[in-house]
């Protein structure tokens, strides 16, 4: 599924991470997440990818419905402070929102 989502969806790219959206056709929103090692060692992805699942729960009744996102998180995520992948996860899906 997230392979389907990144060779079909839409992008919405910011500066920490890019979103890539697709209707999935239900009312249920589903989210992956892509951290790959360009973002550092094990200790930096795992931190990346707990800002994101809390920013992602943060959202909370804000994500789009009906859809399959899923969130790469960019090298620059890793010297962030969660405040601001939040604000950029936030800003992305409100473009998303716009363009999809």
């Amino acid at each position: 599924d997230i392979q389907r989502v990144q060779r079909t969806g839409g992008r919405v790219r910011r500066r920490l991470l890019m979103i890539l959206f697709v209707r999935n056709g239900t009312n249920q929103t589903r989210v992956g997440l892509t951290v790959s090692r360009k973002v550092g060692n094990a200790v930096n992805r795992n931190r990346v990818k707990r800002w994101l699942r809390e920013a992602i729960r943060h959202q909370g009744d804000d994500l789009p419905v009906g859809f399959d996102l899923v969130v790469v998180a960019h090298p620059q995520a890793a010297n962030a402070s969660y405040a601001l992948v939040n604000d950029e996860l936030s800003q992305g899906l409100k473009r998303m929102r716009r363009t999809g």
